[in-house]
Parts: structure tokens; sequence; C-alpha cells
């Protein structure tokens, strides 16, 4: 079952490229701090506790988004997968937002899957171009500065 809402640099994942995001690993993920959560002081007594909200930092995260594609024809899946990965190869950050939470993932594309074909998809197939296309892949982002986020309260 797809979940509808997926967002890359503002553009809908399913009404833009086709592509529609079934599972997702990391964006719930505990993070881990990459700052020292004391500091003992040479000429003090004791260490001191950082609680200041500024001091602490965390480890990038990876997130990855597990995808099907399916389109009504083999050149159609072709073109909208080339769409969606010249979206996601351009150079520089890029804005994932997923439903359900108010965070904005600034992250960055790190690897992608083989496709797993679950149909016929080589030109050897009699009328290939005219059966639907489906494939699975997975596609993985580094959010590299990640943050605490408040979420919306559940009714």
């Amino acid at each position: 079952m797809s979940i509808p809402g997926y967002r890359i640099d503002l553009k809908d994942l399913f009404s833009t490229y086709n592509v529609q995001v079934t599972r997702t690993r990391g964006i719930h993920k505990f993070l881990e701090r990459k700052t020292p959560f004391e500091y003992d002081w040479p000429d003090s007594h004791g260490v001191e506790g950082f609680i200041n909200a500024l001091d602490i930092e965390f480890k990038a995260r990876m997130i990855t988004l597990h995808c099907y594609l399916k389109q009504t024809s083999r050149s159609l899946f072709f073109q909208s997968l080339n769409d969606f990965k010249a979206a996601i190869y351009g150079a520089g950050e890029h804005t994932l937002i997923v439903p359900f939470t108010t965070t904005v993932f600034h992250v960055f594309f790190v690897k992608g899957s083989d496709l797993i074909y679950e149909t016929p998809h080589n030109s050897a197939v009699p009328y290939a171009d005219t059966k639907d296309v489906v494939a699975r892949f997975t596609v993985t982002f580094r959010e590299p500065n990640p943050g605490i986020s408040a979420e919306p309260a559940l009714p």
C-alpha cells in the first residue's frame, strides 16, 4: 500500500514521477549525539553537564524510502524513472517532506538500489510497450545535520 504526500524539493513523488513510497526507514530513528554530554574543567571540582540546547548536536542520519514505480508502458516507465533520477541526482541539498510529520528534512542523495521488476520489461517480450511495467527499488538519503523536531500531537 502506498502512502501519499511524499515530496522532494516540493514536488509530489506520485503526481510528478509516478513514484509511490510504501515505507521509510530512519525518519523516526533516535538520534545519536556527536558532542560530549559534559565537560570536566581542569581548575574546578566536578563535572559540568551540558544542558543548553544550543550545545547539543547530532550525528547524521540515513533515510531510506522503499518505492515502486508503475507505468502503463515501457516508454512512460523509463521516462518517469529518468525524470526521478535527474531530480534526486541534482547537485546540492534537497528538501524531503513526508506525510504525518511537520518536519522538512534537508538531505543529500546517497544511493539507490537495483530495480526489481515485477513485470516483464525488456523489448524481447512481445507487446512490451503496451503492458504495465512495475518495479520496486529503494532510495537512500543522508541528513547531515538532523535536529529535534516538534511533531503534532496525536488526537
